[in-house]
């Protein structure tokens, strides 16, 4: 209430009758009620945006929590891709240089198979395959030998020169009077 308003109600009382006084009472009676149950249902709404207020808080901190964990498995299922990345690069770079190592063995083994197999045209050609064999045990063991390591299914093996030894081991076979 502004001053004048208090103001004149003093005045009023002042001035005012037996009556009047009743009047007022009867009016400060009802008007402290009123204060009184408007307090009342403030205070009752203050507590219940109170309650709300909490409960508001606490969705918020189970919210965050929530968040917080669904950070931390991201961060591990992150981190757990980088491991399975890092490890796909490391197969990857072994792969490559098993795949090198196995080209250059290759090579080599290519290299080696033209100089076999050119020492063994030039043996093939010459009938050197059984040179210095003078008896049908020495003929027999050194066809063993050369099967070895001529033979086509074998890494040096030619087919060509597997034939030429079987066509000398048949013609020494017949020169003995062995059974081929």
């Amino acid at each position: 209430m502004s001053e004048e308003k208090l103001e004149e109600m003093y005045q009023a009382i002042l001035k005012a009758d037996e009556d009047g006084l009743s009047e007022l009472r009867l009016w400060l009676f009802k008007e402290t009620c009123r204060i009184e149950n408007r307090e009342t249902m403030l205070d009752e709404r203050m507590q219940r945006l109170e309650r709300e207020r909490e409960k508001m808080l606490d969705e918020r901190d189970r919210a965050l929590q929530k968040l917080e964990k669904e950070r931390e498995a991201l961060w591990e299922k992150d981190e757990l891709a980088e491991q399975k990345l890092e490890m796909l690069r490391e197969a990857y770079d072994r792969l490559d240089a098993d795949r090198q190592r196995m080209e250059r063995e290759r090579k080599q083994l290519d290299k080696e198979k033209a100089f076999n197999q050119a020492a063994a045209y030039y043996n093939a050609d010459s009938e050197m395959f059984f040179s210095g064999v003078n008896t049908a045990l020495a003929v027999k063991k050194r066809y063993k030998e050369l099967i070895k390591i001529f033979h086509p299914d074998n890494l040096n093996g030619d087919a060509r020169t597997f034939q030429m030894i079987n066509q000398e081991y048949e013609t020494l076979c017949r020169m003995y009077q062995m059974n081929a």
